[in-house]
């Protein structure tokens, strides 16, 4: 309460009452009650008190002072000799209650910047939110940075990025093929079946669950009916052509820990890590045979799996255990006549082209999160590219992971029973630097990164089409926080984009959206509806029909052809206020006015990577 005289009060934060407490000066400390006050403290969130002062001979006049913004760290930099202020220093802060695993490795990373760490959450948020695992919304996120992407765990599973690298590889046969031949379980298993069967010599298949890590679930076949006797048909997974002819090292398999650093979607920038991880298979390899087919030690190289094998080696040497850095084996490759460079080069394409793909879902995800939100949300995330080497040393895309691992201990049993944790060196090496320059988003301190998009978008831009496909859908869904289409903004798209004049009528629509939606499941407020991927093929399906005789043999042109022809209507319809409101793509130079009939081969930029 206040005392009866307004002018002897003097309102300040609670850390100032406490010198107070040390004067001799008879003093009443009560909290402000008033609806002034309440007011106040809801709008600044800054808790205050009143100071009842019984001097006499002097009024104080009321002073509203904030608490120090939990934002930032307010770090005073003192002399040597003496301990004076100089200057105060706004230093990022990190939350890091849901880093989990990768909570040592941040920690330290965080500790070399000189950053603030808050294990437990802050009230108040911060300017980084470190999430392990799957993306986790956190209380405060329009106060810093995520450090995931909405959506990402779920376009990287196996099943989903299948989808979207197979729908380029159908645009762009010869620029995709980094990425084995893959059909999506139960759905294509009647393909898998004809596949095996026209094979004069079984082909070895490799079947991985669609959210499996780890190497679980993993089990290699050359009979489709081995698919019966297991359980992967009672989930979704993937079935992959097996690399037979990998390039070996002492004789061992190895694979490639790439990591690949998404800084943001818009606009989109990459960069990519030029140290990485390498690990070997812990038995000599062996072409798969129905002897050695089950040989998990030989076939597969997970950490996971191999670090329980009798022949796995923990080292810190640089040319020996069952992990190394890739600068180590590199240096092994170039000895044996391998273009490191070149190797690079096609490595930073790959990863472009995989990110390319899964661009369009992933900013679909993040407009609905947004309007979900009413904000723009800032992300950035790790991604970890497990590529293996074929017998002409040629990058081949395996996977990837949304949530690679970022731990830096190993566990060695010391007296049996007894397991204890130690610090691996090499891991140390290869992720904290990592995680600090990810971190650090200056870009004159990138460190170990490199950036190689936009610096390639001059070779790779082309690839973006189907970006045009998502933007369109997104224009018809609308506002609402869904990423399906109703039959009705289906029949509007067929109406303003004049999609009669391909020969369709508007009931022919009706019926292509029925097949497609059973086609692509999905179901809103009880009716049936069309998600993306339905979206896409049906105008692949409306273009095929008007093209297929005249451009059979290059499928983006027809879908180039379709976009051209509803972006022309729709700005067409729309008057100059209107055109400004209209999503980016609408504005820009259509992608259809570009010559594609050399977007098919294009020479890597060797020189000007590196």
């Amino acid at each position: 309460m206040k005392s009866d005289d307004p002018e002897t009060d003097k309102t300040v934060s609670i850390r100032q009452i406490q010198p107070l407490l040390a004067r001799s000066v008879p003093r009443v400390i009560a909290p402000i009650s008033d609806k002034k006050g309440e007011h106040e403290r809801d709008n600044g969130g800054v808790a205050k008190a009143t100071i009842t002062h019984s001097e006499s001979g002097k009024k104080d006049r009321k002073k509203l002072r904030r608490l120090v913004s939990e934002l930032t760290l307010m770090e005073v930099k003192k002399s040597k000799d003496k301990g004076k202020r100089r200057k105060a220093i706004r230093v990022p802060s990190v939350d890091t209650s849901q880093a989990r695993g990768s909570s040592d490795v941040v920690r330290l990373a965080i500790k070399e910047l000189g950053w603030r760490e808050y294990p437990t959450g802050r009230r108040n948020g911060c300017d980084f939110y470190w999430l392990g695992g799957h993306f986790e919304m956190p209380e405060y996120p329009e106060t810093g940075w995520l450090s995931k992407f909405f959506g990402m765990s779920e376009a990287a599973h196996k099943v989903e990025l299948t989808r979207h690298i197979n729908r380029l590889h159908f645009l762009f046969p010869h620029e995709f093929s980094f990425y084995p031949k893959t059909w999506m379980l139960p759905e294509e298993f009647g393909e898998v079946s004809a596949y095996m069967s026209k094979a004069k010599k079984p082909p070895t298949l490799i079947v991985k669950p669609d959210g499996g890590s780890q190497g679980d679930g993993i089990f290699l076949m050359q009979n489709i009916h081995d698919v019966h006797l297991s359980t992967a048909l009672a989930r979704p997974c993937v079935v992959q052509e097996y690399v037979a002819e990998p390039y070996l090292l002492e004789k061992f398999k190895f694979d490639l820990r790439i990591y690949v650093v998404l800084k943001r979607l818009e606009p989109l920038e990459i960069f990519i890590c030029r140290e990485g991880m390498a690990r070997f298979c812990t038995e000599h390899y062996q072409p798969p045979t129905h002897k050695n087919i089950s040989k998990t030690y030989m076939h597969l190289t997970n950490y996971s799996l191999n670090k329980h094998s009798a022949g796995y080696v923990q080292s810190d040497a640089e040319d020996k255990g069952s992990k190394r850095k890739i600068s180590a084996v590199f240096k092994q490759l170039e000895k044996q006549g391998c273009n490191i460079p070149l190797l690079w080069a096609e490595i930073d394409q790959l990863a472009c082209k995989t990110v390319i793909a899964l661009l369009p879902i992933l900013k679909l995800q993040t407009q609905i999160i947004s309007t979900e939100l009413k904000q723009d949300l800032r992300s950035f995330q790790i991604l970890g590219f497990d590529i293996l080497l074929n017998k002409d040393l040629k990058p081949i895309l395996l996977e990837v992971n949304s949530s690679p691992s970022l731990r830096i201990d190993y566990e060695e049993e010391t007296v049996p029973g007894k397991v204890d944790y130690y610090v691996s060196k090499t891991d140390l090496e290869i992720k904290l630097p990592i995680v600090k320059d990810t971190m650090d988003t200056l870009p004159e301190k990138s460190g170990c990164l490199y950036q190689i998009y936009p610096k390639l978008a001059s070779h790779l831009d082309h690839f973006r089409v189907v970006e045009r496909c998502a933007t369109l859908f997104r224009h018809f869904v609308g506002v609402r926080t869904s990423n399906k289409m109703g039959p009705t903004s289906f029949r509007m798209m067929a109406r303003r984009c004049h999609l009669t004049d391909f020969g369709f009528t508007l009931a022919s629509f009706d019926i292509m959206f029925i097949n497609m939606s059973r086609r692509h499941p999905g179901c809103e407020s009880g009716r049936a509806s069309l998600n993306f991927h339905g979206f896409y093929e049906s105008l692949i399906a409306i273009g095929h029909k008007k093209f297929a005789l005249t451009m059979r043999k290059e499928p983006v042109q027809i879908l180039l052809n379709v976009l051209k022809h509803c972006e022309h209507h729709l700005e067409k319809n729309v008057n100059a206020s209107q055109r400004r409101k209209m999503p980016e793509p609408y504005l820009r130079p259509s992608l259809g006015d570009r010559k594609l009939l050399s977007c098919f081969q294009f020479p890597l930029a060797t020189s000007s990577l590196f």
